[in-house]
């Protein structure tokens, strides 16, 4: 019954967190321009609350580890601040570069979070409690795509200005359900003799930073694509009900894909699921630029079953498979990290592209990115060096 409970909880919690990520990410364009807050501008704000959460992620995991607090009670609270600061983006009259400030605040927080979502069920898989991760993920997503759809249209009909009553309302059941989980510490499971200084995970394992910058090129695409999606599916005729659409078709293939991954896996192994994932995703984004109408980007948006959602269990289980267990944690940081870095670079040179060069051209030169992070992965993931169930060197 308690091995039960803890997987109803976990899968709730992905669920918030992935609900909480839609609202926030998808839909910050639309509450921003909104507020008066140009292309260039949206992509200075997500940019900020990107390039703080790189320097956050690892600093967070590295902290939850060598303390040896509950992931869980660390993570609610973080949500906790971030309550307090959507708190104040309702309560007060802001504008310009203070309400700026909040909302990089608020979204830096909640993508500091990620790594630790990931490895939250760790604890409990160590001391012999079965979480399906693929499973509880993939119903995140299907809660992100109901939360996207219904957003979409309530946008549409109502206005963006409401997004921050629906960020708090989120944030507090996952305050709530963080601390039910009462996940134990990774780090506690590690015997003493097994942990290692306070040397670097990269001066350890420096083969692993090629399979970083890899995963961080092909964020840089995905990012741009998601957080200007609005602009994108505006430039085929659509608008915010038609972004939901998309949105929402994507995120619903990820739970079947996340649920046959384990299968999959096993007869491919994660590695080589990784770089198909990898490639696909490559396929997806040049479609993506290709796209004439919102129609076209609904049906595009269909390969998200084998390209993204394949590639976040297998990350996972790559980097709990390719590293030592003592390292779990802050190698899941430093994937996250690498995202983010990612993230950074598509709101930061992504907007400016908009405003230059339009949807079409920005989409166009994103190609670049995409390709040469498929690249990069696949060297890292194939070289017999780096395959799975061998660490690092």
């Amino acid at each position: 019954m308690e091995a039960k409970r803890i997987r109803y909880l976990y899968t709730l919690i992905q669920c918030l967190y992935w609900m909480t990520a839609g609202l926030m990410f998808n839909f910050a364009s639309a509450y921003l321009l909104d507020r008066g807050f140009s292309n260039s501008q949206i992509g200075v704000v997500l940019g900020a609350a990107y390039a703080l959460s790189a320097v956050a992620q690892p600093l967070v995991a590295a902290l939850f580890n060598r303390s040896g607090i509950r992931l869980s009670s660390g993570m609610a609270c973080v949500y906790a601040v971030a309550a307090v600061l959507a708190v104040l983006v309702l309560a007060l009259p802001m504008k310009g570069g203070a309400l700026a400030a909040l909302i990089v605040g608020i979204f830096m927080l909640q993508s500091a979070m990620q790594p630790s979502l990931n490895s939250l069920h760790r604890g409990y898989a160590l001391r012999g409690v079965e979480v399906n991760f693929g499973f509880a993920r993939g119903m995140g997503s299907a809660a992100y795509s109901v939360m996207c759809a219904l957003v979409g249209r309530l946008l549409y009909q109502l206005s963006p200005r409401m997004l921050p009553v629906l960020y708090l309302a989120t944030m507090l059941l996952m305050i709530a359900s963080l601390l039910a989980f009462r996940a134990p510490s990774c780090a506690a499971e590690v015997p003493a003799g097994e942990r290692h200084s306070r040397e670097p995970l990269l001066r350890r394992h420096p083969r692993f930073a090629l399979l970083l910058a890899g995963v961080s090129l092909l964020a840089t695409v995905h990012i741009f694509i998601d957080s200007f999606m609005l602009q994108i599916v505006r430039n085929v005729g659509g608008g915010s009900a038609q972004q939901g659409v998309v949105i929402a078709i994507a995120a619903m293939t990820e739970l079947p894909a996340m649920v046959l991954y384990g299968k999959l896996s096993r007869r491919m192994g994660g590695g080589r699921v990784l770089c198909m994932a990898a490639w696909i995703w490559v396929v997806k984004d040049l479609l993506t630029a290709l796209a004439s109408s919102p129609a076209m980007l609904c049906a595009i948006s269909l390969l998200q079953f084998a390209s993204y959602a394949f590639y976040v269990p297998a990350a996972v289980e790559y980097v709990s498979d390719a590293l030592p267990r003592q390292d779990f944690l802050a190698g899941q940081a430093l994937v996250g990290t690498a995202f983010t870095l990612g993230s950074l670079a598509a709101t930061f040179v992504g907007g400016r592209m908009l405003d230059l060069l339009g949807v079409r051209g920005a989409l166009s030169g994103m190609q670049a990115f995409s390709v040469a992070g498929a690249a990069l992965l696949s060297v890292a993931v194939l070289r017999p060096q780096l395959s799975v169930n061998k660490k690092f060197s």
